[in-house]
């Protein structure tokens, strides 16, 4: 890492279970005379090109591609429609290349296509991380623009693929971003295994933050993928409170201990998106 370090300020997620892009704007200055909830991070909502001139904007995409495993199974559908090589892929490749976005958090990516994944991401200028393929079908891959971002660091959990990004801001300080890609457990009698999914998640995320001094509370952050949860479920609350309290009945999860997270987000609307945002901490 550069000399020139500034700490991250600002959390943002986004959870989507379909293609959404966003243009994530980090505050670096300093902030004279912070508002009640501090400065936080500026959302656009876009649903065309998401090229990024401005050194601290940060494009990015989830995209839940649908594996072709699980596509073979909608017998309802036109099979030429479903049809991964000749149809959805070639589509699939249009569609990044028409957003340029920074990073693209991908779900249901098959192993068995992983090399042609991995082909396309080089031709179209990304490069690319992706969760251990051992014993799975399916996994989540991150793309990124290296002109850009510096990976300096991944784990590969179970259902999620953990990043850390480095780049240059408009200031020359060197900034971290976190992007935790998630794909968690879709049957909507496992919540609990949707709680210890992120769970264990955000641990790692804080256990790295940790590490290299960083208050996780002041860590930039961002939550994409498909969470399968709704707003009246246990994934949603401890995103934007931040703990679950002993004795809480959610569906199908009772709930026999405070379960903390260093993680709060607020619940937000912008540019029609469904945005968890939280901001900083007032500075003194």
């Amino acid at each position: 890492m550069s000399n020139n370090v500034a700490l991250p300020v600002g959390i943002i997620t986004a959870i989507t279970a379909s293609a959404c892009g966003l243009i994530w704007k980090l505050c670096t200055q300093q902030v004279r005379e912070p508002s009640k909830h501090g400065r936080g991070p500026a959302i656009v909502g876009k649903s065309d090109r998401l090229s990024t001139a401005h050194k601290d904007d940060i494009s990015i995409v989830s995209y839940n591609v649908l594996a072709d495993v699980f596509a073979k199974k909608l017998h309802y559908a036109d099979e030429k429609l479903l049809d991964w090589r000749s149809y959805r892929f070639p589509l699939f490749q249009q569609q990044v290349l028409s957003w340029q976005a920074d990073i693209l958090c991908l779900q249901e990516v098959d192993v068995v296509w992983l090399s042609d994944y991995l082909e396309f991401a080089a031709s179209a200028g990304y490069e690319a991380v992706y969760q251990e393929t051992k014993g799975k079908q399916v996994v989540c891959m991150t793309l990124y623009r290296p002109q850009k971002l510096q990976l300096w660091w991944q784990d590969s959990r179970s259902r999620t693929l953990l990043s850390a990004f480095l780049f240059t801001d408009s200031t020359a300080a060197t900034q971290v971003l976190y992007v935790a890609n998630c794909h968690l457990e879709g049957s909507p009698y496992k919540p609990q295994e949707r709680i210890n999914q992120l769970k264990s998640s955000l641990a790692s995320l804080t256990k790295h933050q940790q590490s290299q001094h960083f208050p996780p509370a002041e860590c930039n952050v961002v939550i994409a993928g498909d969470v399968n949860s709704g707003r009246n479920e246990a994934v949603y609350r401890l995103l934007t409170e931040g703990w679950l309290p002993a004795g809480t009945l959610f569906v199908h999860v009772a709930c026999g201990m405070c379960i903390p997270t260093p993680v709060v987000l607020r619940d937000d609307e912008t540019a029609g998106q469904p945005i968890l945002n939280c901001h900083p901490p007032n500075r003194q």
